[in-house]
């Protein structure tokens, strides 16, 4: 964890509070965003966002960020959530559906909640439905975190050629620093 510390100490100096007297250390982080997919990689992500709020002593955010489900999407109707009421479906009916996957996800992030509060964490949940991309982006300008760690999926030829990996594209304009976690 040395050499953990010493290369967020060189990379992200210019973000930390250097706070005498600290009784984590020299460097203090005091709020990292946790972006959780629900993949069967979470507990990877999970775990290197904890293991550096757990060393730091930092508040941890945990987001996730989903796209609203295609029954309720079309690019004519601009709404809060990026596009509804598509696909002959009433804006009362696509309401009910976001309110609902909103809801699913919420009781996801309250278990992985209570894993993190375990470790003596302040913890926060946040969803987002939208788009994953700029969902992120937002979430990092109104909690300004030290730190936002996520996943980096592998994608195959095609998508890479087509320019289909957001967290690549969320590098260029992340609000904060990004450290994302190489998943198989």
């Amino acid at each position: 964890m040395e050499t953990l510390e010493l290369s967020l100490k060189f990379a992200f100096s210019s973000r930390f509070d250097i706070v005498e007297g600290n009784p984590k250390g020299g460097m203090y982080m005091k709020r990292i965003i946790i972006a959780v997919d629900f993949s069967d990689q979470t507990d990877r992500i999970m775990d290197a966002g904890l293991g550096i709020a757990e060393k730091f002593g930092a508040e941890v955010i945990l987001l996730h960020t989903e796209e609203p489900e295609a029954s309720v999407v079309n690019s004519n109707v601009m709404g809060p959530y990026g596009g509804m009421a598509g696909f002959g479906v009433d804006m009362a009916t696509a309401n009910d559906i976001i309110s609902n996957q909103i809801t699913k996800d919420k009781a996801v992030l309250e278990t992985l909640k209570e894993r993190a509060s375990l470790k003596g964490l302040k913890v926060k949940t946040e969803v987002f439905i939208g788009n994953e991309l700029f969902g992120i982006v937002d979430e990092c300008k109104e909690y300004q975190p030290d730190l936002l760690v996520m996943g980096l999926h592998k994608k195959g030829f095609f998508s890479r050629l087509l320019g289909e990996n957001p967290e690549l594209a969320l590098v260029k304009i992340a609000p904060c620093p990004l450290l994302l976690i190489p998943l198989s």
